[in-house]
């Protein structure tokens, strides 16, 4: 008679999120970003002039841009430290930052009522800590204010320190 011995063996199985396609402690390259979106690399700020706000039918006034963190070369539990800040010159307007992740959730924000010195521009800053790889919006919105874009022309400025 004839013996088989059986082995049992043991499939361990790890599922990656989306976007994610090295094993933890790999370096990764992130995917293509969508159209349109600006990629933040370690220790950049990238300055820009938003397009111009949309308006809805509460004259409530937003516009958003969006970025990924490319930290390359970094694992996929890398993070570094973003930080947003809004300029503009007319007191009257009153600007808020909206930090949003990938997916639409905030994640932190800036709101503040802006009565500061004369001779001092207004600003909103934002700053998270965020892992590579990562889409992210930044959302201006006024909901408040003369609105006038022409006049009061806003600079936003996004920047990664270094990888932590």
């Amino acid at each position: 008679m004839r013996r088989v011995l059986l082995v049992p063996v043991l499939a361990l199985v790890v599922l990656a999120p989306s976007g994610v396609q090295a094993a933890e402690g790999d370096l990764l390259v992130c995917d293509a970003p969508p159209e349109g979106t600006d990629v933040l690399m370690p220790g950049e700020t990238i300055s820009l002039e938003p397009a111009a706000p949309q308006y809805d039918a509460q004259f409530y006034t937003y516009t958003d841009v969006t970025f990924q963190l490319d930290l390359y070369p970094a694992t996929a539990s890398d993070t570094a430290t973003v930080t947003s800040t809004l300029s503009w010159e007319l007191d009257l307007n009153n600007w808020d930052l909206i930090l949003l992740d990938g997916e639409g959730n905030e994640l932190a924000a800036s709101e503040l009522f802006q009565a500061g010195p004369l001779g001092d521009a207004p600003t909103e800053s934002i700053s998270r800590k965020l892992k590579h790889c990562s889409l992210f919006t930044v959302s201006i919105e006024n909901e408040q204010g003369v609105a006038l874009d022409e006049l009061d022309p806003l600079q936003l400025q996004t920047g990664s320190g270094s990888v932590l």
